[in-house]
């Protein structure tokens, strides 16, 4: 879809969200989520404070925003890099892709492993627009198609579909699997983040290995 199919109210709404997002990461790879004001995200975008509660009911609605727009973009990579690998690997995909950005912006990593602790069961993705998809993504043809979805979904979708491959045995505890997968993703990177963020990447890589093993050992 091309962006000039669309209104331009629509696009000038998902161009100033997509630039508060963009703002706020690039802000937060400096200093820390509750040094970053909302006045000055506004000043750099040229809006009023007023207007950026228009697009974001709080500041914390960023980093939601991001977690949305980041499912987005790994579930494209997915879709169009991965040859069918197995479900498994492509899990894991999620998690390289993951250690890349932590290593890019390891502040951000640790704002949202925060804010996640607390609000893991309050927090609702809102919609994001054709317009916000493209515009986020403006390299990635077809991205409009792709639809956020939580960290839940995103494994315990795979884990199935990985069972019905025999990639994992019948038995295997979708639940508890999945909450193993989400601990690994939100554990691991506590305390390396800030110490060395080049080793999330080989520490995922382990402990997913373990995971693997102790998940096949009914697998015939």
């Amino acid at each position: 879809m091309n962006l000039k199919t669309i209104s331009l109210r629509e696009r000038k709404h998902a161009e100033t969200k997509v630039a508060l997002l963009k703002v706020f990461l690039k802000k937060l790879a400096e200093k820390s989520f509750e040094e970053i004001s909302v006045k000055e995200l506004c000043e750099d975008v040229l809006i009023s404070d007023v207007t950026f509660f228009n697009y974001f009911p709080s500041k914390s609605d960023l980093l939601v925003y991001y977690i949305q727009i980041w499912s987005i973009e790994v579930q494209y990579h997915i879709e169009k890099e991965l040859k069918d690998p197995g479900y498994l690997k492509e899990i894991e995909y999620i998690f390289e892709h993951t250690a890349k950005i932590i290593e890019e912006n390891p502040n951000l990593m640790t704002e949202i492993i925060a804010y996640v602790t607390i609000n893991f069961t309050k927090i609702r993705f809102g919609q994001i627009s054709t317009a916000e998809k493209l515009i986020a993504f403006p390299e990635l043809q077809d991205v409009e198609k792709v639809e956020p979805v939580n960290l839940n979904e995103l494994f315990a979708n795979r884990i199935k579909k990985a069972i019905e491959k025999k990639e994992l045995p019948d038995n295997t505890d979708i639940e508890g699997l999945t909450f193993s997968l989400i601990s690994i993703f939100f554990g691991t990177p506590i305390g390396w983040t800030k110490l060395d963020p080049k080793k999330v990447s080989l520490l995922y890589k382990h402990n997913l290995e373990i995971l693997w093993k102790g998940a096949r050992l009914n697998l015939q």
